[in-house]
Order: C-alpha cells, then sequence, then structure tokens
C-alpha cells in the first residue's frame, strides 16, 4: 500500500507501487518521494520505475516532474516516445513529438537510427525526423536503407531533416553531411542549405543553396576532389553510380560509369596539389571556375579519375567580363568577353596548382593547349604558341611574372 500524505491541492507519496491519473494520462509505478497535483497533472517524483506521462513512457527514471505542461526528465534509461524510443537518456524535456535531450546514447524513430546525440531538439512527424542540435554537435545516423551517415552542426541555427520512408531524403541547414561507403566518403558542406536524395550507394543528387561544397574522397589522396558552388542560385549537382542512373534535369553531372563530368554556371571543380604523384598541399586548389552562368565545361577522365585527360568550355551568351578560369601546375588560362569578342589570356602562378589537367580546349575559336610536365602549348596551325618556366621555378622569380598577363593567340609568350 502507498504511504500518502494528502495535502489540499496535491498528494505526497513516500513509497508507493502504482499511481494513476487517468484524467491527466499519468501512471507511476515503484514511486519514491513523488506529490502529485490534483487536479492538473501537475507532478514531481525523485524516482519512478516506470513513468508514463501523455505520449512519454519513461523507464528507470530520475528527476521526473510536469510543470505547466512541461514535461522533464534528468535522466532514464529507456524513454518511448511516438514511433521510437531514446536510450541512456539525460536532460530530456518536452513530449513524444517535440522534445529537447541533453544527451542519448540512441534515437530511433521510425527506420531512423541516430547515435550519440547531445544537446539537439527533435520534431517528430508521420514522414520525417527533423534535429536541431547545438553548434559543434556531431551524431551517426543509419536511415532507412541502412546508409551510414554523420551529421555535423556548424552553428547554433543547425538543422537535418531526415525522411522516414524509403525513398530517403535528408535536408540540412548549415551543417555537413558525410556519407560512408565501402568505396570512400562522400561529403556536403552546407553554408547555407542543401537538399540531398540518396541512391544505391551514398548520395545521388544534391540541390545546394550556395555556398556549399561537394567533397569526394577515395582511399588514394591524389583522385579526391570538390565541386563548390560559391555564389548564385540554386545548384543541382548529380552523381551517376549505376548505368541506369537517370536524372532529366541537372546543373552539373558526374558519370563515375564513363568517367566524364558536365559542369554549367557558376561552380569551382577543385583538387590537391601534387608533387611526383603526392598531395602537396591539405588543401584543395581550383582546377575550373566557371564564372558566368551561361558557361558550360565538359571533362573527361582517365580510368582511374586521376588525370582530366580533356577538359572543353563553352558559352552560347557570353556576357561582358571572364566567362571561365582554369590552372594546371604554374600556368593559368581565362577566357574573357569583352567588346563582343571573346580572347584567351594566360598567367604565370608563383604557387602551385594541381596539375592534372592534359588537354583544354574552348569554343571560341582559339587553338588546344596542352600540357607537359613543365611547359605549356597552345596550338596554332603548325607552329603553336609556347611558355615554359624551366628558368623560374624559384618563387620569387615567378612572383615577378604574377602581374604578366600574357594573350596566347597574340603573341610568344617564352619566358627567359
Amino acid at each position: 500500500m502507498p504511504r500518502a500524505t494528502v495535502r489540499p491541492e496535491q498528494e505526497h507519496y513516500e513509497e508507493a507501487e502504482r499511481i494513476e491519473r487517468p484524467a491527466e494520462e499519468l501512471v507511476l509505478e515503484e514511486v519514491r518521494n513523488a506529490d502529485v497535483a490534483a487536479p492538473g497533472g501537475d507532478m514531481q517524483a525523485e524516482r519512478a520505475a516506470r513513468a508514463k506521462i501523455g505520449e512519454v513512457v519513461a523507464f528507470d527514471a530520475e528527476g521526473v516532474s510536469k510543470r505547466n505542461g512541461i514535461l522533464r526528465i534528468a535522466k532514464a534509461s529507456r524513454i518511448e516516445i511516438r514511433d521510437g524510443i531514446l536510450t541512456h537518456v539525460v536532460q530530456f524535456q518536452g513530449s513524444g513529438i517535440q522534445f529537447h535531450v541533453g544527451a542519448a546514447r540512441d534515437v530511433l524513430n521510425g527506420c531512423v537510427l541516430l547515435k550519440d546525440v547531445w544537446d539537439s531538439d527533435f520534431t517528430v512527424t508521420d514522414r520525417e525526423l527533423k534535429i536541431e542540435p547545438g553548434k559543434g554537435v556531431a551524431f551517426n545516423i543509419a536511415d532507412c536503407r541502412f546508409s551510414q551517415s554523420t551529421f555535423t552542426a556548424f552553428s547554433d541555427k543547425s538543422k537535418v531533416v531526415i525522411s522516414k520512408t524509403r525513398n530517403r531524403r535528408y535536408e540540412i541547414t548549415e551543417g555537413k553531411l558525410e556519407c560512408h561507403s565501402a568505396g570512400g566518403k562522400e561529403t556536403i558542406e552546407a553554408r547555407n542549405a542543401a537538399r540531398i536524395d540518396y541512391g544505391s550507394d551514398c548520395f545521388s543528387c544534391l540541390l545546394i543553396e550556395p555556398e556549399g561544397t561537394y567533397w569526394h574522397s577515395s582511399e588514394e589522396l591524389n583522385r579526391d576532389f570538390g565541386l563548390h558552388v560559391p555564389n548564385g542560385t540554386e545548384y543541382k549537382l548529380c552523381l551517376r553510380k549505376q548505368p541506369l542512373d537517370y536524372f532529366p534535369k541537372f546543373d552539373g553531372l558526374v558519370d563515375f560509369t564513363t568517367q566524364e563530368m558536365q559542369l554549367s554556371g557558376l561552380i569551382e571543380y577543385l583538387r590537391y596539389p601534387t608533387v611526383n604523384g603526392t598531395p602537396a598541399s591539405l588543401l584543395m586548389m581550383p582546377v575550373y571556375k566557371g564564372l558566368q552562368g551561361g558557361t558550360t565545361a565538359r571533362f573527361s577522365f582517365d580510368e582511374s579519375l586521376d588525370r582530366v585527360s580533356s577538359l572543353t568550355v563553352g558559352n552560347d551568351e557570353p556576357k561582358e567580363g571572364m566567362l571561365s578560369w582554369m590552372s594546371n601546375g604554374h600556368y593559368a588560362v581565362y577566357e574573357l568577353h569583352q567588346a563582343n569578342e571573346t580572347k584567351r589570356f594566360g598567367r604565370f602562378l608563383s604557387e602551385l596548382h594541381p596539375s592534372v589537367v592534359q588537354r583544354y580546349s574552348s569554343a571560341f575559336g582559339k587553338g588546344a593547349v596542352s600540357f607537359s610536365e613543365n611547359a605549356l602549348l597552345q596550338e596554332e596551325g603548325s607552329t603553336g604558341t609556347r611558355a615554359w618556366c624551366d628558368t623560374c621555378r624559384d618563387k620569387k622569380e615567378l612572383e615577378s611574372l604574377v602581374a604578366s598577363q600574357l594573350d596566347f593567340a597574340q603573341q610568344r609568350c617564352v619566358v627567359p
């Protein structure tokens, strides 16, 4: 029998096997040091083996209270919510559909499992799970088709929304989403927002609201690359990993099945600079930049995706200003549209850039440019225009040439 002290507005229980208030949807079992208000449902308990308050059921709960409709649980081995379970929970506050946790080892909702979550707000619906973590919070995710991902919050405004259907979609705000596969890792960093559709192997299509970057990492660093959307409008990037993958509309397409890539608009292709096949920096640098909305670029890679065997740039309706920019080693080539004419310019670079492009061409009537280990050759009839840097490998000598723009179409540009 419970040992209770009755007061005008509440009942106090030092110990009780079971306390039940059907009108308030309250059931407490094996309770210690509890106060239950009547009416209204406000309560507190030092401990309860099982506490059911509305839609929430907590087991081995400590520090349970409900005040003005707000439920708080200091600690519980398990908490059942709408369509889900939390385990090893600390500082739970809320209801079965909207709540905050200070920490939880597991959060299972529908077919979505989160691991090692802390300092996060949750909202549960029939079709999706929304998590709003604090800045710096990171947790692992296993979704409805068992993909393994990790989300990291960049700010206190970060958010990730995960669909609870087999048609998997993630929406992230100010955060980073990584997907892990047998062949490596894919990452989307959204400084603003991004929507990610998953396919058979991690990401399938990404709708990036600038600024945002897609990273592809493999077992060999010299094959890693990034695609950065710096500004402009939303950018749809798709990734073909199976020959039958079909994308009716996109801004950029990476085709892993044919070793090709198509990019349009404002986007940058990034790689590591290398020396003798080894990355020379921990930071990727631009190989190509699309600088106008109408600029297009087509890449063909070798079988290993290590080298760009050819890069072709075009723009059917160029506007005043730079159309595109590409770099290879210590050389840069860019297309500039002025006075209804597109000219090609070159520049020597003091800082080593990735040396991955073997042949460059454009749709503006200029000869193709090819690169060898230490030279650039623009094909023009039987002669060509050649630039090389055999005698200016010293950084100071190169820096003296950085400001000199060289028009490959009009003059030979041999460095003495």
